[in-house]
């Protein structure tokens, strides 16, 4: 192996090379010719496999390029979902028939439902309320005053306040007063307080989604819906709280299909116009009570700033300084 490498290497000699060693009798002359050219058998092996196996080798004067082979990303898991919409839009400019087709009369009806169940679970377990308490003053709830609150929700989704009072306020500043219109103060919070999806005394450690309860219902339902109606294509605390966020899935594919409808508006004016046509289409004539509540819970759309919530001045200095020092 050894003698073919050396040979391979003397074809690289010129002609004037060798005429060069004829006429020399210097032994360095020769030591010039083959340097280099001592290599073991082992070397030798490695440099036939490589030729055997195709593998690219870089020719003096005549360097590799490589080449990029045109091929599309295959996808961990391959979508084969048939896309599109599977209901007939009638009037495609009615923002609020997208929603519906998801968050239906049938829904909204089962969470009036469960919250009627659920406040008079409250009151009949709680027979000693206080006089001032305002779950004394609850009244069923229907499927249009439900709709209703969801508009409200939307909307707050919109205009982001720090807390629930401040959108009944009066104060000429941050007023807004909209929302008393819609709803009176103390029948907000009691929807707020009472509102629910599932009957707390069917748990079973034996239910479907357990871990779910709370939300189990709703969201099973809009699952369902989501996938009856819309197939999108490929590049798309557990608790009453979750439901904005399901209402956010309905509101994102309402508006895809309003889109495919070749629809005009962006998608903060089709929440703002969803959010009012609730409001204008289920607030008529709502039997509502008036009246004040005596705490304000936060929205949960807020990420509590660290400089609003302090109880005293010694605590509003101390979170002052450590938003400073940590700014």
């Amino acid at each position: 192996m050894a003698t073919s490498s050396k040979r391979s290497k003397l074809s690289d000699v010129t002609e004037e090379d060798i005429f060069g060693i004829e006429d020399s009798d210097s032994d360095d002359d020769l030591e010039d010719i083959y340097i280099n050219t001592d290599v073991s058998d082992s070397d030798s092996d490695e440099e036939v496999s490589v030729a055997d196996d195709d593998t690219a080798v870089s020719i003096p004067g005549h360097p590799y390029e490589w080449t990029a082979e045109e091929e599309e990303p295959r996808s961990k898991f391959p979508f084969i979902g048939n896309s599109g919409i599977k209901v007939e839009i009638v009037d495609c400019e009615n923002v609020l028939e997208f929603f519906e087709i998801f968050v239906d009369d049938e829904l909204c009806k089962m969470i009036a439902d469960q919250t009627n169940i659920y406040a008079k679970q409250f009151i009949d377990s709680n027979p000693n309320l206080k006089p001032q308490s305002r779950a004394r003053h609850w009244v069923e709830t229907n499927s249009n005053e439900i709709r209703t609150l969801l508009g409200l929700f939307i909307l707050q989704g919109i205009v982001l306040k720090p807390d629930y009072a401040m959108y009944f306020s009066k104060r000429e500043s941050i007023a807004t007063p909209f929302f008393a219109k819609v709803f009176p103060e103390r029948r907000f919070y009691l929807l707020l307080k009472f509102l629910h999806f599932a009957d707390n005394s069917t748990y079973s450690v034996e239910s479907p989604g357990k871990k779910l309860f709370k939300i189990f219902p709703v969201l099973k339902y809009l699952g369902d819906r989501f996938s009856a109606v819309y197939i999108p294509n490929q590049a798309i605390v557990v608790d009453e709280s979750l439901l904005m966020h399901l209402i956010d899935m309905a509101m994102l594919n309402a508006y895809a299909l309003y889109k495919k409808k070749n629809g005009k508006l962006t998608r903060k004016e089709f929440i703002i116009t969803l959010g009012e046509q609730l409001i204008e289409k289920y607030a008529q004539n709502l039997d509502v009570v008036k009246g004040r509540p005596s705490k304000s819970p936060r929205p949960t759309h807020f990420e509590i700033h660290p400089l609003v919530a302090f109880n005293s001045t010694r605590e509003r200095r101390r979170k002052i300084s450590m938003y400073v020092q940590e700014s």
